[in-house]
Formats: C-alpha cells, structure tokens, sequence
C-alpha cells in the first residue's frame, strides 16, 4: 500500500512480620559429592516454602532452571548418595548468594528456536531515515545465574539458579541511525546481525540501570535471604551496556537486529540515483496498472534491473526474482510517498516490501509520482555541481522533491 523423578521440597520459616509462599518449578541438574563418589543425575523439582506469620500470607510462582551440588554433612559415615536419599527430603534455605563473578546473558544458542531469549525480523530503512524501529525486536529475554544454599535431611545443598527476565522494554540501539549507518562501500545493502566481519548489524543496549531485584518482582521473600545485604540494589546490565548473546563466551557475540539501508529512489539498486531509476519505477507501475492482471500476476513483475534483484537459474543464468528480497527491497526505495496520509505509516515503513512482509496484510501503491519525485530528486541533485551531498543535504533534497519545501 502507499503510504530425575519430582523433588518435592519444603522450606518453613517462622517470624512476627509476614507470611510468604512460593512455588518454584526448576529444571535441575544435581551433582552429589561424597568421598567416595559422585552421581550427578537430572531430576525436576517443586519447591515450596512457607513462611508462617501473625498477620498475612501471600503467593507467588515462578520459573528456573537449576543445577544442585550435594554435599554430606552427617556425623555419620560418609557414603555415596543415591538419588532416593535427595529425592525423600524435607529442605529448608540457609541463603543465598551471587555465584562468583556471574554474566547477565541472552540465550540465543540454544538448538530450539522456540527456547532461545532474542528474536528479531529483519528491516528495510533509506539513507536518511532517523531511526531504527525497535517493533523489529520481538523477544528479549535476560538471564542471571545466582546459588541457594539448603539444608536437606542433614545435607548441604547449593543450587545454582538460571532466572528469567523479560527487557523488551528496556533496550535502544545506542547513537546508532540509518543515517550514520550507512555505508556506500556496502554494496550489498545488508548489515548483518550476526555477522563477525563486514558490515554488522545494529547492536541492542540497555536503555536503563537493569538491577538484580528486578528479576524477583515475583519472590520478593528471596532477597531478604541473601548473604550480601546490598544485593538488593546491584546493577546487573548498566545504562548503555550491550547485551550479549550467551553468558559462558564472555559476550563474545553481541545481539543485533539485521537492516537494509539504501539510497532513497534507487531502483537499480547501483546506489546513486538517476534519470533510469525514474524510468524503472515509471515502468514498473505502468505494468501494475494493468485492469486484466490478477494479484498473483502483478506479484510477479520484476522492478529492479540490479543482478541482487536476480536469482541463479537454469544453465547458471540469472533470473528475474520478484518475490525475492532485493526486489522487495527495490519497491521499498522507490516508494518515495511516506508519512502522514500516505498508504504506509512512517512507523511501519521499515516492515514494508512490494506488502507487508511480515504480516502479509496490505500491499503499497504506486503511482506516477513517484517516477516523478525521483526525476525531480535527480535534477535538483545534478544542479549542486561541485558539492559533496552530506546526509542532511540529501535529505533536504527529497523534502523539496516530494514538496515538503519549496
């Protein structure tokens, strides 16, 4: 358009003040030290502790993944621990403590897509575009790691804790723009978001302090159990940090969203704009406008003469590819009809192909003024002989080619 088998454990706690209940469910990886052996087994555990008071009691749930290590602390004679002897306990919490030097991290390595803590679409932006959307970001999940230490049937137990927390509302992309992103060596267009040389793509930072309380809004009984006392107010991710992808490579890989910048009109996709690019798009929607083609056949008219608009075809010859991505990216520059009244929002601009490329709803229109913005883009550029067009002057340019100035 235009424009092992179930733990159950029990904790109770006595006080003159509150009543707190928790129910955990945790996936538990257990190691049991003796001094004859160890088994370390996998088992699920649901914990739930109470605290009785005078005065209230409350719940809440929440979910983690656990690792246990057992060690035997009996005046008896130490011998191996089978899993029926950790499994048949009754448990209460010593407390709890930050594992040493521990990394916030974003899961984004795990074999299951569904698992991982970071999504994002990929996003189509010109030249002088102001900002990157963060709606291409559809998951953003922060991971912490910390140690409960219990009492089990005589038996000291540390459980390393995995929480969870969703920061889709506490992240930006730095001073990053398409404006300052953009890179005419870049002749693919393409900044990827995990790519490791070249051109990447826009990193992911935290727009605010991220504490450790902040991922126990829901077990707010925990905190008072730490050792460290100013636990409360520690600051996991701080303000401008970037998030990294998996806490045990060190954020060897930082998150990003994968772009698209081009030039503003540029329908061969050479990276400049000219008289054939008004051409192209004259064409282009000379073709659409056909009253006898169905959807199916306007969808496959080719915009973009570029060889990225092409696929490998038979005998190695490339191919016309009008549902291909660099086509698609095509319509999106040539689109010169943007904004307030026009068939595609501003704010959803970057989601838009020849359609919606995500959603699948609604299409952009196309029509002879956008051949005739581009031509008036390219006379009024080929007049400022001698300058060096900075983003700005560019920008300026299309605001007078499409009549936003005169």
């Amino acid at each position: 358009m235009r424009r092992l088998q179930p733990l159950h454990v029990t904790s109770s706690t006595t006080t003159d003040e509150e009543t707190t209940t928790s129910t955990t469910t945790e996936d538990v990886t257990s190691s049991t030290t003796t001094d004859e052996e160890t088994t370390t087994y996998t088992t699920t555990e649901d914990v739930t502790s109470s605290t009785t008071t005078d005065e209230e009691t409350t719940s809440s749930t929440t979910t983690e993944d656990v690792t246990d290590t057992t060690t035997s602390t009996t005046s008896t004679d130490t011998t191996s621990v089978t899993e029926t002897d950790v499994t048949t306990t009754t448990a209460q919490v010593l407390k709890v403590s930050l594992i040493k030097d521990f990394k916030p991290y974003v899961d984004n390595t795990n074999a299951d897509p569904d698992k991982r803590g970071f999504s994002a679409k990929y996003g189509f932006y010109t030249q002088i575009d102001k900002e990157f959307s963060k709606d291409q970001v559809d998951k953003l999940d922060l991971k912490i790691r910390y140690t409960r230490e219990v009492l089990d049937n005589g038996k000291v137990k540390e459980v390393d804790v995995v929480k969870t927390l969703s920061v889709l509302d506490k992240f930006n992309y730095g001073d990053a723009t398409p404006q300052n992103k953009f890179d005419l060596k870049n002749k693919s267009f393409k900044y990827e978001g995990t790519a490791t040389k070249g051109f990447s793509g826009v990193k992911l930072y935290a727009s605010e302090d991220i504490k450790f309380s902040d991922f126990f809004e829901d077990e707010e009984g925990i905190m008072k159990l730490f050792a460290d006392k100013t636990i409360e107010d520690a600051v996991v991710i701080k303000k401008g940090e970037a998030f990294g992808n998996d806490g045990d490579a060190d954020f060897a890989e930082p998150l990003a969203i994968t772009v698209y910048i081009g030039v503003k009109g540029d329908a061969d996709l050479d990276g400049r704009i000219s008289a054939d690019d008004a051409s192209l798009a004259l064409r282009y929607f000379t073709q659409l406008s056909n009253p006898t083609l169905t959807d199916e056949q306007r969808a496959a008219i080719q915009l973009s003469s570029n060889s990225l608009a092409k696929v490998e075809g038979e005998g190695g010859k490339l191919v016309d590819d009008p549902t291909g991505i660099y086509d698609n990216f095509a319509a999106f520059l040539i689109d010169t009809f943007t904004g307030y009244a026009a068939a595609v929002p501003e704010k959803d601009n970057w989601r838009f192909g020849k359609k919606d490329m995500f959603s699948g709803s609604g299409n952009r229109v196309y029509d002879a003024t956008d051949a005739s913005y581009i031509l008036r883009y390219f006379t009024w550029a080929s007049g400022q002989v001698g300058k060096e067009l900075s983003i700005a002057d560019q920008a300026a340019g299309w605001d007078f080619a499409t009549g936003k100035t005169v």
